[in-house]
């Protein structure tokens, strides 16, 4: 997946800097503005870790702050709300995060 080596790069890049690397890169293979978001608050996750790689809790944090910016893209808050009720239950049934089941 292009989308790690994109974090990396992008993780000192502006929030909109980040999502229009992400859009370009990821045009090359999809079409879908699912796709983009997903990518997106992917990379902005991997770049939080990054950014703060010294800090005790940063996973947490991390998916906090995926969360918080995923709340402008439909299906990828639908799908962190899934995955914290996952992870808090010890469940990870996948064949729930199919949208269109």
């Amino acid at each position: 997946m292009r989308a790690t080596p994109m974090a990396v790069y992008g993780h000192s890049l502006s929030n909109d800097q980040l999502r229009e690397c992400v859009k370009y890169d990821a045009f090359f293979t999809h079409s879908n503005q699912a796709v983009f978001d997903t990518i997106y608050v992917y990379c902005f996750a991997i770049g939080h870790l990054i950014r703060n790689a010294e800090e005790d809790n940063r996973a947490q944090s991390a998916f906090n702050q995926a969360y918080e910016l995923s709340k402008g893209f439909g299906y990828v808050q639908e799908w962190m709300d899934l995955s914290h009720e996952f992870a808090a239950a010890g469940n990870w049934d996948t064949t729930k995060l199919n949208p269109t089941k």
